[in-house]
């Protein structure tokens, strides 16, 4: 063997030592920034969840909902005393008080008790119509209030599964962003894919809900796919937000 090859068989190992080391040094640089990039996609779920609380807690939107079951479950009772309020504030904005009773659908009656209203009790019909357009003010910048919060949950939400598509409750929250249309347009195939993705990763609350899609053939799939989220979910871990749907 010459002394040149005798070199070259020395310098192997060090060769060797060297790529090891080297590649060692990037795989732990590498889980680093992996170990950063989770940790930021917990931290954007950390600021979602701040929002969505501050959105659902907020207690002009809790009026806001309360008025709206209210006037339903007192529909007939309010009916005729609304439709003679909004005549009025038709009328005192400056229109014609036959045309706003016909846009109204308003019955002889009711229309005969807004001109006497209107004529003999002029300051109190116009304080009301007031208090109803400031009512009507309030309400709708409460709802904005409401949507501006939950869009801006979605992004921090949307951020961190781009940092961490594997986080199983980013995951199941973007499932029911997407399906309600929470902060987003409505989107039955994306919020679908999100909660498979929830569900194989181990969260109980997807699991139990795609369980409940297959069953009612909400979204079609092989009928076993019901029966063998169902089990799993009894062992998974449940979502630590508060779910938006009734009787959640």
């Amino acid at each position: 063997m010459s002394e040149i090859q005798a070199n070259a068989i020395e310098l192997i190992p060090a060769q060797v030592a060297a790529l090891t080391v080297s590649g060692v040094r990037r795989l732990a640089a590498r889980g680093r920034m992996d170990l950063l990039r989770i940790e930021e996609a917990i931290e954007w779920l950390r600021k979602g969840m701040e929002l969505h609380t501050a959105a659902f807690d907020d207690p002009g939107w809790m009026a806001v909902v309360e008025a709206q079951a209210h006037t339903r479950s007192q529909a007939d009772r309010h009916a005729q005393f609304r439709t003679i309020l909004e005549f009025l504030r038709l009328v005192a904005e400056g229109g014609d008080p036959e045309e706003a009773g016909n846009t109204l659908n308003m019955t002889a009656e009711d229309r005969e008790t807004a001109r006497t209203l209107r004529s003999f009790w002029p300051d109190t019909s116009a304080s009301m119509v007031r208090a109803v357009q400031k009512e009507r003010e309030r309400e709708r910048a409460d709802l904005l209030r409401h949507e501006e919060r939950l869009k801006r949950a979605f992004l921090c939400f949307q951020a961190g599964y781009r940092l961490d598509p594997y986080n199983r409750e980013i995951n199941y929250i973007l499932a029911e962003y997407y399906s309600v249309g929470l902060g987003i347009s409505r989107d039955e195939d994306v919020a679908l894919l999100h909660l498979r993705r929830s569900a194989a990763l181990g969260h109980g609350g997807a699991q139990r809900a795609l369980g409940y899609r297959y069953s009612a053939s909400l979204r079609g799939g092989p009928e076993m796919s019901a029966s063998s989220w169902f089990p799993r979910s009894a062992d998974g871990p449940n979502t630590g937000h508060r779910s938006t749907r009734a009787g959640s």
